[in-house]
Formats: structure tokens, sequence, C-alpha cells
């Protein structure tokens, strides 16, 4: 099972790089999307005496590989759900096998502490992690307690702010500018077109719906790379702020967590980097493979060379580029996508890492290692602790006596330790107790369970006896030493069929008050 977890986790991680050719065709759809002709103007025919057009068309093809990626992302993504529960499952019951026997052993001891603590909601922030150190002979101990400074909480959500505005100034701000060289781009430049222009997340899905919005297909595309770019990275880090500030039982913990996952596989922007960077390198080789397929681009290179470019008529840029070429440049849309990827992707790896110690926290059993504690602050706790994002905390013990092991031998003469007739050996162990606040929010669902029990107990009292309780409590709020006059007088009231309204008026008139029971 734990095999098949790492692949599926690994199939979950890696999958979303698929997208790297998917994200590149976009751009290719855009890109070549060229046309032009010659100029309006009084002197000129109305007919246009030249027309260039570059137009690539898209095929059945590119759908399909656009649908296979993203269904294999939801096989990928159902795989690890059905993963995770099975983990859980599995973690879950063995849990509750153990919290049962330690629960068990409280109670030979009259301890009826409960140690569940699922369904308390505590926030990351709030909650007092507990550190365990395990020695050179595996035995496990526990170490220490420690809690996320108010300093570590803000730098991590200051980030996490920063890589929102990031995805939105790279969604919307130029990412790549394209210049359009040779005689195309003289004859774009010709007909008053602009052979410059620029491309951003936004205006690239835009402008697939408008450029091929005869293809039905194309509304998924378009879709899926505005999704996958700028709406789920945004959800991740909005995850992330909600991961670190609200508070969880532990089920919906698990379930933040699942979802956090999932998310987390659709965000692309680093895709989207990969795969500008890719344009940028590829596209002029593109561009020069579809203009050595035309024979009489030859012609064309040597006109340009030998008798345009000599007269200064065109550009150094269009004379080597001959029919077609492109050019492309990063802009500031590219270097906020860079921004966001790093800052993001260290959010998730810092936040998704503490919301794992706190969830793996949150469902360990503390008293299956709280006995005998030892000191162990490991190396990254302490530079956190030197840099003020973690402080460590007092921990509370207290002392308890427990079944002292003493190895079988038949011959008591032998064991002086042996008694048949005397209680078992004792020893005294000092053992951890849970944090401050875990004991408050605890004692008060016990106290809360307590008055549930009495409530229960007093509706299932027969009348008289729930009388007697009333008259109890009301000769202790008025009259304390009249108490034991609470049974006689619910017998008297309970043998008459006005003994209620009877005993109501003598209440009233020597305390001037009555009391309420529903016979």
């Amino acid at each position: 099972r734990k095999v098949r977890g790492k692949i599926i986790s690994a199939m979950d991680a890696f999958g979303k790089w698929s997208f790297v050719e998917f994200h590149f065709l976009i751009f290719v759809l855009i890109v070549f999307q060229l046309q032009g002709g010659s100029p309006s103007a009084d002197f000129l025919p109305e007919e246009k005496l030249f027309e260039v057009a570059l137009i690539i068309k898209p095929l059945l093809s590119l759908f399909t590989f656009a649908a296979a990626v993203v269904m294999s992302l939801i096989l990928g993504n159902i795989c690890l759900i059905y993963q995770i529960k099975i983990d859980n499952e599995s973690r879950k019951q063995l849990r509750k096998e153990k919290i049962f026997e330690i629960e068990q052993e409280k109670t030979k001891q009259a301890d009826v502490h409960v140690i569940d603590n699922d369904e308390f909601k505590f926030a990351v922030t709030e909650w007092d992690f507990s550190s365990y150190h395990t020695d050179k002979h595996g035995n496990t101990f526990f170490s220490h307690r420690y809690r996320f400074t108010t300093c570590a909480v803000v730098t991590l959500c200051t980030l996490v702010g920063l890589s929102l505005i990031c995805l939105f100034l790279a969604a919307g701000s130029p990412a790549l500018e394209i210049d359009i060289t040779g005689l195309v781009g003289f004859l774009v430049e010709f007909a008053d077109q602009p052979r410059t222009y620029t491309v951003s997340v936004f205006s690239l899905a835009k402008d697939a719906m408008n450029d091929y919005a005869g293809t039905a297909s194309i509304y998924f595309v378009a879709i899926v790379f505005l999704f996958t770019i700028a709406i789920f990275p945004m959800i991740q880090a909005s995850m992330l702020l909600t991961m670190l500030t609200k508070s969880y039982t532990v089920p919906q913990a698990s379930a933040q967590s699942l979802w956090h996952h999932i998310i987390t596989a659709w965000c692309c922007v680093d895709v989207f980097v990969l795969a500008i960077t890719l344009t940028v390198l590829e596209l002029p080789t593109v561009a020069g493979g579809l203009v050595s397929a035309i024979e009489e681009c030859s012609l064309v290179e040597e006109f340009m060379q030998d008798i345009l470019y000599p007269l200064d008529l065109i550009s150094k840029t269009d004379a080597e580029a001959a029919c077609f070429g492109l050019g492309t440049s990063l802009k500031r849309g590219a270097y906020y996508a860079i921004l966001a990827v790093f800052v993001l992707n260290f959010s998730n790896l810092v936040i998704g890492g503490i919301f794992h110690v706190y969830l793996h926290d949150r469902e360990k059993i503390l008293e299956e290692n709280n006995r005998e504690p030892r000191r162990h602050v490991p190396a990254h706790q302490a530079f956190l602790k030197k840099i003020g994002f973690m402080r460590l905390l007092k921990v509370q013990t207290r002392v308890i006596e427990v079944p002292k092991s003493v190895a079988y031998n038949p011959s008591a003469s032998s064991n002086p330790m042996f008694n048949p007739d005397g209680p078992p050996p004792t020893k005294q162990v000092r053992v951890v107790v849970e944090h401050e606040k875990l004991q408050k929010v605890r004692a008060a669902k016990e106290m809360k369970l307590k008055k549930i029990d009495a409530e229960n107990e007093y509706e299932a009292l027969p009348h008289h006896e729930k009388l007697v309780r009333k008259l109890q409590a009301f000769f202790k709020r008025v009259d304390p030493s009249k108490v034991q006059l609470a049974l006689p007088l619910a017998k008297e009231a309970v043998s008459r069929p006005d003994g209620m309204l009877r005993l109501n008026d003598k209440l009233m008139d020597k305390y001037g008050a009555t009391i309420v029971l529903d016979l």
C-alpha cells in the first residue's frame, strides 16, 4: 500500500507537466494567426493590390490531446482520493483500537479522562505542536512542545498575499512580445497593421476564442488554459491562507488536506513559465521551418538582401529573415509569473508541510510516547527559534504509578518481589500531560457531557423523585435548614390529587416562591 501511495503521489505531482506542449500549442495558434494587405488610399484602386495571410487550422488531434491530459489528471486525482481514504481508514482503525486499550486501562485506574480530540477545533496558529525523537535503538520518546510565532504567521501570510498579487499581474500583464520580420513583416507594416504585439494569459484565451470562434472545441482549450494558469493557482493561494488561519476538527483538516492536494495538481504557473521559455527558444525555429518549405523564398531572400537592403528600404533584420521570421522577448508579465512560481511554491511547501505536521500531531496518541520525556531539539527547529519563527514551550508533567514489569520466576523464595497475596509491585513514572488549551476544551466537553448525563438521569426518574430533587434544590437556595423536609413534602404532594397546589400555596405563603413540576 505504501509503494502504491508513493507512485500515485508522484503521478499526481508530475502529471501537470504534460501541459507544457499544450501551452506551447496555444502560443503557436495565436502567434501564427496573421493577416494583412495593401493599405487603403484615395489614389489606390478599391481592390487590394496584395494580401498576405498565415492561418493555423487546429485539427482534432489537438483537442483529443488536451482531453487526454485533462482525463489523465482527473484519473490521477480519483486514484489519490481513494488512496488517501484507504490510508485514513486504516490509520483511524488502528487509532481507535489503541484509544480503546488506553481508555480501558484508565478505567481500571478510576481515570475517566477521554483522550480522543478529533471533534475539537484548533487553528494551526493556536496549536501546540509535540516533538518526538527516536534514539539509535529505535525507541521514540517525547521531547518538547513548540508553537509558531506571530512573526512566522505574518511572514507566511505576506508571502501568500505577494503570490496572489503576482498571479493577478502575471495574468493581466503582457508576458511575451512578438516581432514579425522579413517580407511578411514589411507587408504587414505597409498595410498599417502592427508588426510587433504582446500577449498575456487573458489575451491568449480571449484571442483563441475570437480567432477560432467557428471551432467549438477551442472554448474547452481556452478554459483549460485559463483555469490551470490563473484560476487554480489563485484558489491554491486562498486555500493556503485558510489552512494557516482557520480552525479545524481532525476530519475537516483531513478533507482540507485532500482538496489542497487536488488543487495543487492543477496549478500550472510553473508549466506556463516553461512554455514561455520554450516559445522564446523554439518559435523562431518553427518560423524558419515554415519558410524553408517554400521554394520561392530563396528568390525573395536574394531580392531583399541584394537590392532592398542596400537601398536602405528595409532593416537588416528583415533582410536576414527573408520571407518570414519571428523575434520574441519576455515582458514584465513573464517575470511576474516567475516570481509567482517561486513565492507560491515556497509558501505551498512550507504551509503544506506545517499543515501535514499539524494533522499528524492531531491524530497522534500522546499516551503512546509520553513517559519519561527527554529534550532533544532538532537543528531546523533550533534555527527557526533563533530567527524568531518558533517558540519552545514549557511542558507540564505529572508522576503516576504504573505496574512494574517483573521477570517470571516460579520460586517465591528466590524472588523477593513475588507476593501472590499482595498487590502487584508498582513504580513511579513521570509522564507528559496535554497542553493547556486542549485541557480546557476537554474539561468543557466533559462538563457538558456530565450535564447531559445528569439531565438524562433526571428525566428517567419517577415523578416523586423529581419532586424531591426540586424541593431539595429549592430549600438549598432559600432555607438550607429545611432540606430534610423535601422527602415528606414530596410524598404528601404525590399522594393527594391537589397535592401540588397545596404544596405551592405553602411555599408561597412562607417563602414567596413556588416550584414548577409537571406531574
